[in-house]
C-alpha cells in the first residue's frame, strides 16, 4: 500500500491541530479508517457523543457482519497517552481506559498521531505515525501504523457459543454497567438529563 492516504490523512490533522474542537481530527481519522481497512465489510461505526453521555463507549466501533471486531477510542492530539495507561493522567480518562480495556478484547487508544494496540486487556503493540512539530510521514512509520492497524482489522470477531463464556461477558458488561451508572447519578452535572432518566426524588 502506498503512504498516500496517511499522508493526505497527515495533512488534515496538521490543518485542524490548535484548531477546532476536540472532535475535529475525527473525520480525517474516520476516512483514513475507511481507506486502509482490509475488507469491504468491514463496518468503521462512528460513535457520536450525546448529551447526556458520560463516555460509556469508545469514539469508534469497528463491526463485520453485525459482529464486533474492536474499538478505538481517541483522545485530542497531543495528549499523552502513557500517563493514562500508567494511571497519572485525568482520573477520569485513566477510569475509562480501564472499563474499556475490560470490555473490548481488540482495542486502539491514539491521539492521532500515536497508535497503542491492546489485546485482552494488554499493550501489544504501539507506534507513532507522526510528531507533532514536522506533521510528516515516514516509510518506517507507516509500516509500522499499518501493520497495527492491520493487526486490530483481521482480528476475528467474538461468536460466543458456550453458555458458561456468554454468562461470563455478560456479567463483565454488567460491572461494567453498574460503575458506569453510578458515576452518572454520583455526578452532579448533567441533572436535566438525570431526572428524566431516574426522576427527581428530592
Amino acid at each position: 500500500m502506498t503512504s498516500d492516504p496517511y499522508d493526505q490523512y497527515v495533512n488534515n490533522i496538521a490543518k485542524t491541530y490548535n484548531k477546532g474542537t476536540e472532535y475535529t481530527p475525527r473525520t480525517p481519522f474516520e476516512n483514513l479508517l475507511n481507506e486502509v481497512k482490509p475488507d469491504d465489510d468491514l463496518l468503521v461505526i462512528h460513535e457520536a457523543k450525546k448529551s447526556g453521555d458520560i463516555d460509556g463507549r469508545p469514539d469508534f466501533k469497528i463491526e463485520k457482519n453485525g459482529l464486533i471486531v474492536g474499538h478505538i477510542e481517541a483522545k485530542p492530539t497531543g495528549t499523552n497517552l502513557d500517563a493514562i495507561i500508567e494511571g497519572e493522567g485525568d482520573p477520569r480518562e485513566v477510569k475509562q481506559l480501564e472499563r474499556y480495556l475490560n470490555v473490548s478484547r481488540n482495542l486502539i487508544l491514539t491521539n492521532y498521531s500515536e497508535f497503542i494496540l491492546f489485546k485482552n486487556g494488554e499493550e501489544v503493540d504501539r507506534c507513532s505515525l507522526f510528531d507533532l512539530e514536522q506533521f510528516e510521514t515516514k516509510d518506517e512509520s507507516v509500516e509500522e501504523t499499518e501493520e497495527i492497524l492491520s493487526k486490530f482489522f483481521l482480528t476475528d470477531p467474538v461468536k460466543v457459543t458456550d453458555p458458561q463464556k456468554l454468562a461470563q461477558l455478560l456479567a463483565e458488561r454488567t460491572r461494567t454497567f453498574d460503575i458506569i451508572l453510578k458515576e452518572f447519578v454520583d455526578d452532579t452535572t448533567n441533572n436535566t438529563f438525570k431526572n428524566q432518566l431516574v426522576g427527581d426524588r428530592g
